[in-house]
């Protein structure tokens, strides 16, 4: 190495520079007319690299900001290969900091291998409900680029953060609509993935971590949209049958563990939100009051103020057979979770056949439990709105704006179903 007398001004400056951002322990040198990196880590141990930057004064400023940039990346706790793979490298005399959008789209490349190889979800289901570039190496194989998140990620690799690219990718998709709830939705859990530990953070959790609500993002309908379809929107349900297949495909019986003891807690909530109709968040907030299941949950919304309230299993057989407040009490385990319950259940519940045949066939969602138990109270107990509403926790105006001509009545069996409706109450009481 030169002595410093021979050194010319520009790699003084600049090695002081670094020294006094970074410290010693990493230093700079010119190899075949390119900077040069030499580290010297805390075990003692030494890595070289040559970076793809001319070494001269031009580049000064360059060289400074990409040492500095590799350093915060191996401070993270990633190699320094990982670092340098991350970093743009541009002939540029000064560092872009403009966002790589290469590193979205490799993050979505892991992002699909952990949906095929940990989460079960086949392949086909995954470009539908995803997308991702032109494959052929695939069953079924992608003949071009597609799926309208993964178009839209694309389209707006180079975003800012999460919050920039969740307000991009649903731009130009007609706001408070259920497609752009959807893109928005699957872009977040995009995020979710590479911004966290099972992608060991691909992207910097500090920027990529998307927020837990997702509303401003996926906007509000206009006050005449949604009177244009109030009337119209659908109220998609289950048969007991369907409910039953449902909760008994989940795998319970895996041989992992984990998998295993996943399954039982969701077949428990599916139980919960058969038998008594609750709001999937509601899940969170039950407790046991005078020896029964109550929702504990307390909400202001636009129907007014939902209420603490019994609940109340009007398909005896599933309250009873399964057990419920009994487990309960005893403390069995039911999914946690600081966000959304339902989109949570949607997520663990996506790529289960069952599950992925039935919302081919009919749309189906976690609400669609609760949808089943109004119309168990009206079709099979002839229950009039005030009551049902009751039940359900919210008020008769919602209740009247959700269901209402939803599913006729029949008349001439109404004397029975208000029969069924007392008998129903008369062995309750009793008990």
């Amino acid at each position: 190495m030169k002595a410093r007398k021979d050194t010319a001004e520009w790699i003084v400056g600049l090695r002081s520079t670094l020294r006094g951002s970074i410290g010693s322990a990493w230093r700079v040198s010119e190899h075949r007319s390119k900077a040069k990196l030499d580290i010297r880590f805390d075990d003692g141990s030494r890595r070289y690299k040559t970076l793809p930057i001319p070494w001269d004064k031009a580049h000064a400023r360059r060289i400074q900001e990409t040492v500095e940039t590799l350093h915060r990346e191996v401070d993270k706790g990633r190699s320094l290969d990982e670092a340098i793979r991350r970093t743009e490298f541009t002939d540029a005399p000064k560092i872009s900091h403009q966002p790589n959008p290469q590193l979205i789209l490799d993050a979505w490349d892991k992002f699909e291998q952990h949906k095929i190889k940990n989460d079960r979800l086949d392949q086909d289901s995954f470009n539908k409900k995803y997308g991702g570039p032109k494959n052929k190496g695939i069953v079924p194989p992608r003949k071009e680029d597609m799926g309208a998140t993964y178009l839209r990620v694309k389209a707006n690799a180079t975003a800012e953060n999460a919050i920039d690219l969740l307000n991009k990718v649903g731009a130009d998709v007609e706001a408070g609509s259920r497609y752009r709830q959807q893109i928005v939705g699957n872009t977040s859990r995009f995020l979710d993935f590479a911004s966290g530990a099972l992608s060991n953070y691909l992207l910097a959790p500090d920027k990529w971590t998307p927020p837990a609500k997702l509303k401003d993002f996926v906007g509000k309908k206009s006050r005449l949209k949604v009177e244009e379809e109030e009337s119209d929107d659908e109220v998609i349900t289950f048969t007991d049958e369907e409910i039953i297949e449902l909760i008994d495909s989940l795998p319970v019986d895996h041989k992992q563990k984990s998998h295993a003891e996943a399954a039982k807690r969701w077949r428990f909530a599916l139980q919960l939100l058969a038998a008594y109709g609750c709001r999937p968040i509601e899940l969170l907030n039950l407790k046991i009051k005078d020896g029964e299941l109550w929702s504990g949950r307390v909400k202001r919304s636009g129907g007014g103020y939902s209420r603490a309230r019994e609940l109340t299993a009007f398909h005896p057989e599933w309250g009873e057979s399964w057990r419920l407040v009994e487990r309960f009490k005893a403390g069995e385990e039911l999914p946690k979770s600081k966000k959304d319950l339902g989109g949570v259940l949607n997520g663990y519940l996506e790529g289960k056949k069952y599950w992925e045949k039935l919302r081919k066939e009919k749309n189906v969602s976690s609400y669609s439990f609760r949808h089943s138990y109004s119309k168990r109270l009206h079709l099979e107990y002839g229950m009039d709105n005030k009551s049902a509403s009751d039940l359900m926790g919210h008020t008769e105006e919602v209740h009247i704006k959700n269901y209402k001509n939803k599913w006729g009545n029949n008349r001439e069996s109404i004397k029975e179903k208000a029969m069924l409706y007392r008998d129903f109450y008369e062995k309750k009481n009793k008990k």
